[in-house]
């Protein structure tokens, strides 16, 4: 379970493409660099929404450098891609959780192929200079100083913690101010080699496209792509036990989950795909 991240072309038949009552509404498919890739079709949308998750967060990162995953995180949405998505997507955004990186556009059909070329410039390794390193270590810690030692109540958050108390898995993303402070840029090139690659990614794709065509683009621009080492270091799953959550959301309306979910899980890529489920509770 431990393994688990530019050219500018238009191809109008991503454009709001019709599916025939014969093409599948779903695709689920794995590239031969383990690039694991879902194609949902939702004729019904007008927009496109692109989310390539990296089997990689908090749970990844030593102890001592706790952080590590969310700094990385912004500093992959800096340079090139940042500028990139600013003009071509509607919206964008970055998260990352115990187990994920993640990083979401949203776009028209058409300009669906341009996402793409974006994120094969980030997973192949974004550049960020010294100054750009340490802008983003001082926004991560003045986050940590707004947050005030505050722990998300979000269910994938709350789940993870209760189901893993004491253990990695069990640890709020984002780290400490002390050990943010302690990570060099190296920590972050290192962090990048082992965790931002096609074997620790899942690509999913949802909106008004063919899912076969779409497939074929994610092929034609992340198959060229050399995956990383074949491990990513997450720790072992402990034993677990039976558990109850109850837990508030932020505006305390309040809602109670009892749940249990057991996954098959052979590689990181696939703890992606169970933790995007477990994003779906909220």
């Amino acid at each position: 379970m431990h393994g688990i991240g530019a050219l500018m072309i238009v191809l109008p038949w991503l454009a709001a493409a019709p599916v025939s009552a014969t093409a599948p509404s779903q695709i689920e498919s794995r590239l031969d660099n383990g690039l694991h890739v879902l194609v949902r079709s939702r004729p019904e949308r007008t927009l496109v929404t692109l989310d390539v998750i990296y089997g990689a967060g908090a749970a990844a990162e030593p102890d001592s450098l706790a952080g590590l995953a969310h700094l990385t995180e912004h500093l992959l949405c800096k340079g090139e891609p940042r500028r990139r998505l600013e003009l071509l997507a509607l919206a964008s955004n970055a998260s990352t959780s115990t187990v994920t990186m993640t990083f979401t556009s949203t776009c028209l059909p058409s300009l669906l192929p341009q996402i793409l070329d974006i994120e094969v410039a980030r997973m192949a390794g974004a550049a960020w200079d010294s100054v750009v390193f340490v802008r983003e270590q001082s926004v991560v810690l003045e986050e940590l100083a707004y947050r005030g030692g505050y722990r998300d109540t979000s269910p994938r958050d709350v789940a993870f913690r209760t189901a893993f108390p004491g253990h990695p898995f069990g640890r709020a993303p984002g780290g400490r101010p002390e050990t943010v402070a302690r990570i060099r840029p190296g920590d972050v090139h290192d962090f990048v080699a082992r965790a931002v690659h096609p074997g620790t990614a899942l690509l999913v794709i949802d909106g008004p496209v063919d899912p076969e065509q779409a497939v074929a683009a994610v092929r034609e621009r992340f198959g060229p792509l050399v995956t990383g080492p074949p491990r990513c270091e997450l720790p072992p799953y402990p034993d677990v036990d039976a558990r109850q959550s109850v837990f508030d959301n932020r505006d305390h309306k309040g809602y109670r989950i009892s749940a249990v979910v057991r996954v098959p899980i052979a590689d990181a890529s696939e703890l992606a795909l169970a933790d995007l489920a477990i994003a779906y509770l909220g």
